[in-house]
């Protein structure tokens, strides 16, 4: 599932770059202009919602 926006190539090139630490830093999301928390939110939201039904 794809939520925030991020392809898995993008991801994959971030993590290479970072060695061992796997760590995506925030200033890379905020150039790409990724929020993650509202996008997380949302789908949480929505699961809950249709668990409901």
């Amino acid at each position: 599932m794809n939520i925030t926006g991020m392809s898995e190539q993008w991801v994959a090139a971030q993590t290479k770059q970072k060695g061992d630490g796997k760590c995506i830093p925030w200033n890379s999301l905020l150039d790409k202009r990724v929020m993650p928390v509202p996008a997380i939110l949302v789908e949480t939201f929505r699961s809950l919602n249709a668990y409901r039904r």
